[in-house]
């Protein structure tokens, strides 16, 4: 099953996400990211992040996903610029 919460900035999920016990690991989607979203490995404790279509996820985050000890990675959506 998947748990889906919504937060209102990434400093608040940051501090909800560091709060959780057990393995973890973030994952951002986003239609510049480094890996397939269809050939990736997912795996139990991902967090899956998502933006908004039109801005996507805030710097800080896509960073963090790259940079941080429990960070996965960029995850590639492609996108049709159609909107």
């Amino acid at each position: 099953y998947v748990v889906v919460k919504i937060h209102d900035s990434w400093e608040g999920f940051r501090d909800y996400f560091l709060q959780q016990e057990g393995e973890k690991r973030l994952l951002a989607f986003t239609k510049r990211g480094t890996k397939i979203h269809s050939d990736f490995s997912y795996r139990k404790g991902d967090y899956l992040l998502f933006g908004a279509e039109t801005t996507g996820l805030p710097p800080e985050a896509l960073l963090d996903c790259k940079t941080e000890p429990y960070g996965g990675g960029t995850i590639k959506i492609p996108m049709v610029e159609t909107y």
